[in-house]
């Protein structure tokens, strides 16, 4: 997909606007997929043997893009991986003391406050430090270390297990910088994929004995979305090097096309969330590129705006929704208006 270039506003070299529109978007799509939730008690259509089932009445099986937003995240990843290696890139003479130290003021401050508000207030207020569980539930949250752990990944805040996952992509990416040092991005990018993939193939059957629990912990790991979040990272690489176009050879329609078949085709599922992730590194790479130009999209200009406000304010809102939607829910079932359907797991 071409878009024909027009003046726009012009990007500061230390930022770059379009970015708020995406993370807009993504944080959008994270917000209706758990709003159907909240809404029906149900999110996601099931899989019928090797293709997605669709046997539902009408009017829900026009739902069907807001029961993907959980891919959102994967486009906050491939976002973040280019923000933090653009910027590590551009301040590295300052060293890693200077970059852990800017990384965990920018995330963890409001983190730690979201866990205290759904912890200790009410009405999400449903827990006590009296409980083996619960001292367990906000320690391992406290420590950015939940999502490794069944039982604690989606307690107090489930959103907020991607928010783990983040600061340990962090924590692993001097490694990541070695590792491409090693063996060049190329071949970097392509076993971080594997690995990616492999996770979540092995991830996609857990139970709850000890193997199960370990198997967990790897398929919700950093490792488990290093390709989403590097490929992103790949795309700030050659911004730094004056290399434009890193994804050129990338027919965008085409890639969407694959995208909408990993999510009707059940063999092809394991590669959906480091596709989307691709998907957003190439858009990324177009507007840089300057062939893309979100005024030139097929909708008005008013409406990038209003993304690219939302995704100003994204990381709140993504702290906070889940457990606001959750009494939303309470609410309507209280006031007997929600739909009487029950949650699909896939």
């Amino acid at each position: 997909m071409r878009i024909n270039p027009a003046a726009a506003p012009k990007s500061s070299p230390q930022h770059y606007p379009f970015l708020d529109g995406i993370r807009g978007i993504a944080i959008l799509w994270v917000f209706l997929f758990h709003s159907l939730g909240a809404a029906y008690g149900w999110n996601r259509f099931p899989w019928h043997g090797l293709f997605r089932s669709f046997d539902e009445p009408l009017s829900l099986v026009l739902l069907f893009p807001l029961s993907l937003g959980s891919f959102g995240v994967a486009i906050f990843f491939a976002v973040s991986g280019f923000c933090i290696h653009l910027s590590h890139g551009r301040n590295r003479e300052k060293g890693w003391t200077y970059f852990f130290h800017r990384r965990f003021f920018r995330i963890y401050p409001a983190y730690m406050a979201a866990i205290l508000v759904f912890f200790f207030l009410w009405p999400w207020h449903h827990y006590s430090l009296r409980s083996p569980t619960s001292l367990l539930s906000i320690t391992a949250h406290l420590l950015g270390l939940h999502n490794l752990y069944l039982h604690t990944k989606f307690s107090i805040n489930p959103s907020m297990w991607s928010i783990g996952t983040e600061m340990q992509l962090y924590a692993v990416y001097p490694l990541l910088l070695l590792i491409m040092g090693k063996l060049g991005w190329r071949s970097g990018l392509f076993a971080m994929l594997a690995l990616e993939v492999f996770s979540k193939v092995i991830g996609s059957s857990i139970g709850e004995d000890k193997q199960s629990l370990q198997m967990f912990a790897f398929s919700n790991s950093p490792f488990a979305y290093w390709f989403s979040w590097a490929i992103g990272a790949y795309v700030a690489e050659n911004v730094t090097r004056k290399r434009r176009e890193s994804f050129k050879w990338v027919d965008f329609r085409w890639l969407i096309t694959i995208n909408f078949a990993t999510f009707l085709f059940a063999p092809l599922a394991f590669v959906s969330f480091p596709l989307i992730a691709f998907t957003t590194a190439v858009a990324i790479d177009r507007f840089i590129a300057n062939r893309w130009h979100p005024i030139n999209f097929p909708f008005d200009r008013a409406v990038w705006n209003h993304l690219a406000w939302l995704g100003v304010i994204s990381y709140s809102v993504y702290l906070v929704h889940q457990p606001i939607l959750a009494q939303a829910r309470y609410l309507l079932d209280k006031l007997g208006l929600r739909q009487g359907l029950s949650l699909i797991h896939i």
